[in-house]
């Protein structure tokens, strides 16, 4: 993320096009009766930064930048570290603005001090700790060949979520140059180059997975004159896949779900929780990219829905595959997801993408946890407003 903000600072017209790990987005954080309202408000003040040599520092000055600011003229940086400290320098004035990410932020605001968030311009969407981005006039000429890319470097979202410290040590191995002063321009020469290598060795020559995705519904919907590994086996059938080959997987992904004993069993012989595992091997056996589950959940009762949840995350962590998960239950996202996208009531629109920062693996008992209420919080308030409520 260093080389993309500094890359900002320089004047390059570099966009963010998608990311690996979802955990450091950075915001400018004011109290809420601060007149500042946009990043031109900021000429003349003082931000807080956790050091001068973190993230936190180019964000900063790159969010000045693209509010017209001249980001090393027209505010000062002052470290304040992170946690109560730098609640302490917003609260008594020493700053006027705090520039940190998730986790600090929800400290802060757990410790009972409020604070309101300017909103990103398009140019900071999608910067994470390892973000893949390019120049605005390489997009616009091989569109497709970055689209083909970032579809092949899905698998690597959800490695880095599960495992954060594997992702990590890329970015622990690279630190420390920034540190001893690597200039911007070094910075993005090695990192450019060890980025086009990766690009070359994991984008398809031609076209896309062909079976990109995989869906599980809001009821099982399995076929009920089949048998449960029958119905695994509709995606293979359908797409003509080799059924020899294809069988075995099938039987691993029961396996990975509790359901060996029940492969040659009925639909109707299944509980409603069982019916929707088997709907999950059935999306998850030509083994997809990208995973999309419609309220899966829903029709169950509480406790097979809380079971579900966790079976889910098990499932999750062992398969390997992106999930994007429909639901109306606030609690429901928070505890399943990375990133919680909130959409608005009629008409439709996103009102807020809230990444989730509790760690990982979970159990429910994080559910009652004072970090996850600060996430349910944010995300209720959303529809507590239009008189919406989970």
């Amino acid at each position: 993320m260093g080389s993309i903000l500094a890359a900002k600072e320089k004047g390059v017209p570099i966009r963010a096009i998608g990311g690996l790990v979802q955990n450091w987005p950075w915001r400018i954080a004011v109290k809420p009766g601060s007149p500042i309202r946009s990043g031109t408000d900021l000429k003349g003040k003082k931000i807080g930064v956790i050091s001068l040599a973190s993230g936190s520092a180019p964000y900063a000055k790159a969010f000045a930048k693209d509010a017209g600011l001249d980001g090393e003229k027209d505010i000062d940086l002052l470290p304040v570290g992170i946690g109560t400290p730098a609640a302490s320098a917003l609260n008594t004035g020493k700053v006027d603005a705090l520039a940190l990410y998730t986790a600090p932020y929800a400290a802060i605001e757990n410790s009972g001090t409020k604070l309101r968030y300017l909103p990103n311009s398009a140019a900071f969407q999608g910067i994470r700790s390892l973000t893949f981005a390019a120049r605005e006039d390489t997009i616009k000429k091989k569109k497709d060949a970055l689209t083909r890319y970032l579809r092949a470097a899905y698998q690597g979202l959800l490695f880095s979520s599960v495992q954060p410290e594997g992702a990590m040590q890329v970015g622990f191995k690279t630190f420390p140059a920034m540190l001893s002063g690597q200039s911007a321009e070094q910075r993005l020469a090695g990192d450019t180059k060890v980025l086009r290598s990766f690009v070359d060795s994991a984008t398809p020559a031609q076209g896309e997975p062909a079976s990109f995705t995989g869906m599980v519904f809001q009821a099982a919907t399995l076929f009920p004159w089949r048998t449960i590994l029958q119905n695994v086996m509709v995606p293979v059938q359908v797409q003509r896949l080799n059924a020899r080959e294809y069988r075995g997987r099938a039987e691993d992904l029961l396996r990975m779900v509790g359901l060996e004993d029940f492969a040659g069993k009925y639909p109707h012989e299944l509980s409603g929780g069982m019916q929707q595992r088997a709907g999950i091997c059935r999306a998850l056996v030509h083994n997809p990219a990208v995973l999309l589950m419609d309220e899966p959940f829903g029709a169950l009762d509480a406790m097979t829905r809380e079971y579900m949840n966790v079976e889910l995350l098990r499932i999750w962590r062992e398969s390997g595959q992106t999930i994007v998960f429909v639901t109306h239950s606030i609690s429901e996202a928070v505890f399943l997801s990375d990133r919680v996208v909130v959409l608005s009531p009629r008409p439709g629109r996103i009102a807020e993408i809230v990444d989730i920062d509790l760690g990982r693996p979970r159990d429910l008992g994080i559910v009652s946890s004072d970090a996850a209420g600060v996430y349910v919080k944010r995300i209720r308030e959303h529809f507590s407003a239009s008189g919406v409520i989970d």
